[in-house]
């Protein structure tokens, strides 16, 4: 007598494993602020929010040999809980407003090569104000001098320095509860009214080693909550991602010129292939009227052209 055959239930358990998978990654995006920062653990979930999309595309190519409602359900809420994080950031709405001041900033790492290159890239953007950090060596002397020829103001702290067309006073050197300066805030007298410019460079992050950053970033919160200035412009390299949970310390108060424009994340580090974005310019009193990501040049970063508009 022949035994029934018993139904097989690998494919079912298959598609139940796809689909609890797919949960993970729209939990992990939804509840990632409950992470904790111990261990560098939030350091690496927040900066690798968007690229979440990649196991979601990953799950689907394999549902789609498998015939399962659970699989693609889990799918679905996955790609709902990215889609709302992250579409409207790849969404154009740049602003339409007659442009007012041009803001540059690159991190030039200026012990690599072309030091004058890598200048005359930063000039080509017409920027009336650039903040530039890594500054520093033979390099950095001749980005000094061939900014210098086209820039009549300039001030620097450490390895970052400002360039402006408008005149600066008021240059003030910033620790940020670090033993050393990279970081400073002067003031530009420029058409319409002044501005407080911050020019900052935060301290490098590692898996595990982020405190230093962290507290930079709580005192250059703190700082800027104290400023009363109407106009404000902070640029630099902010080893922040855009999504991580600390550069809402500084969002909270100043509008980020990606966020504001959208047309895609504008990733800048490492230069060759970008996969997030340390370098900002965040304002306050101003509109945004486009966000650039310049292209590759000769340093590891990709340096940021943004056109502001007066609110």
């Amino acid at each position: 007598m022949t035994r029934p055959r018993r139904p097989n239930r690998r494919p079912r358990s298959r598609g139940m494993v796809l689909g609890v998978l797919a949960l993970v990654v729209a939990a992990v995006l939804a509840a990632h602020e409950l992470i904790p920062e111990k261990y560098g653990l939030a350091l690496i979930v927040d900066s690798s929010l968007p690229w979440l999309a990649v196991p979601i595309l990953l799950i689907a190519f394999v549902a789609l040999f498998r015939r399962s409602i659970t699989a693609w359900a889990g799918i679905l809420i996955a790609a709902l809980v990215w889609s709302y994080f992250f579409v409207p950031q790849l969404v154009d709405h740049s602003g339409t407003g007659s442009v007012s001041m041009t803001v540059a900033t690159e991190n030039v790492e200026a012990r690599r090569p072309l030091p004058t290159k890598t200048s005359n890239s930063v000039i080509d953007t017409g920027a009336d104000i650039v903040t530039l950090q890594e500054v520093t060596s033979k390099s950095g002397d001749i980005i000094d001098r061939v900014m210098g020829e086209h820039y009549p103001y300039h001030v620097s702290s450490g390895t970052v320095g400002v360039w402006s067309k408008y005149p600066l006073s008021g240059v003030r050197q910033l620790k940020l509860g670090l033993s050393w300066s990279q970081s400073l805030s002067v003031t530009a007298a420029a058409p319409g009214g002044p501005v407080r410019i911050y020019a900052a460079h935060l301290p490098s992050v590692r898996v595990g080693r982020d405190a230093q950053r962290n507290r930079a970033v709580t005192e250059l919160s703190r700082i800027i909550a104290d400023d009363s200035s109407d106009r404000i412009i902070l640029a630099g390299d902010l080893n922040t991602a855009t999504t991580d949970r600390r550069f809402t310390e500084l969002t909270d108060q100043l509008k980020d010129s990606r966020q504001s424009t959208g047309g895609g994340f504008g990733f800048t580090w490492p230069a060759r292939l970008p996969v997030t974005r340390p370098d900002h310019v965040l304002v306050r009193g101003f509109g945004v009227v486009s966000d650039q990501v310049m292209d590759r040049g000769s340093s590891d970063h990709r340096g940021v052209v943004v056109k502001l508009t007066s609110d």
